[in-house]
């Protein structure tokens, strides 16, 4: 048996979800396409509070084997089980994207450190 990877590995390169070309991403973020369109009632500062609590490093690092599944925000999830923590669709950088800062830009704080 060998050993799980250390990092994220795309499994299907080949496989690409819109056909954008770099220059294409850059001009519509330079365009302002991936803003959103308005801020939620009482601003994002607001939304996290309300939609948010504090994470528990100790209850994390607790090895669950029943699966638990922790929503960590947008798309992001922690699946815990048989002992192993797995990060299901990690989105914990400051901007969204392959294109690092031409990407939309983080609203409210990362649930957990990269």
């Amino acid at each position: 048996m060998t050993s799980p990877p250390r990092r994220f590995a795309n499994t299907h390169p080949d496989v690409v979800i819109g056909n954008f070309p770099w220059y294409e991403m850059v001009w519509r973020s330079l365009r302002g396409d991936f803003k959103p369109r308005s801020e939620p009632a009482g601003g994002y500062g607001a939304f996290a509070r309300q939609w948010t609590q504090p994470v528990d490093p100790a209850r994390l690092a607790q090895r669950q084997q029943a699966p638990v599944i922790t929503w960590l925000g947008h798309v992001s999830m922690l699946l815990q089980v048989a002992g192993l923590n797995v990060l299901i669709d990690p989105t914990l950088c400051d901007f969204a994207g392959p294109l690092g800062r031409f990407g939309a830009p983080r609203r409210v704080p990362a649930p957990l450190a990269p």
